[in-house]
């Protein structure tokens, strides 16, 4: 019977034992998909495919992000791995039903297993409390659960806080630095085939 936990060790072993042979991580990437639809296929028609969706919350400066954080949405959407376990939550695409944004981003970042944060050039708007809602964000997921995965865009110039905000993250999260979407969504993957 597959379920998860094997699915998972399965694709690990691949990652870390037949990639180097590959070289190619475009390859590597296409044939760990296609070796997961075949189990998952055949599982889901034998019945016994059991998948946990594990819920993915990303959080940056909406402004800033406006595009990246759609074009992670429609990438997880549009491969196969990614859609088979994750869902993704972006706060622009949730209906507030009269809440306040705090009430919702904090009920939603609560009931996430994986935090993903984007950090660039411009921490965001500061609130009474001297946070970000980014950091609020983090802050309120931090609290409970360590699995954060953070994304550097290289930039030029960034704001102090944003400066602080990173060496605040550091010391506990994974984190990587990315200059262009596909960067970005290929770090992503890799993080999350290793979650």
């Amino acid at each position: 019977m597959f379920i998860i936990d094997e699915i998972k060790i399965l694709i690990i072993f691949l990652l870390y034992f037949i990639e180097p042979i590959f070289g190619s991580m475009f390859f590597f990437q296409s044939t760990c998909n296609c070796i997961l639809i075949i189990i998952l296929m055949v599982s889901r028609i034998q019945g016994t495919a059991r998948v946990v969706m594990f819920k993915v919350f990303i959080s940056s400066n909406q402004t800033e992000f406006e595009k990246e954080r759609q074009f992670i949405k429609k990438e997880f959407e549009a491969d196969y791995f990614l859609k088979s376990f994750f869902k993704v939550f972006l706060f622009e695409d949730s209906p507030s039903f009269g809440l306040s944004p705090e009430t919702t981003y904090f009920e939603e970042v609560r009931k996430s297993d994986v935090y993903i944060g984007l950090i660039g050039s411009d921490y965001g708007t500061i609130k009474d409390n001297g946070l970000s809602p980014t950091e609020e964000e983090y802050d309120e997921f931090h609290a409970s659960n360590p699995d954060s995965f953070f994304y550097i865009q290289n930039v030029d110039k960034r704001d102090a806080e944003s400066e602080r905000f990173i060496l605040k993250i550091q010391p506990d999260n994974k984190y990587s630095f990315f200059d262009t979407n596909q960067d970005l969504i290929d770090e992503i993957k890799k993080s999350l085939v290793k979650y």
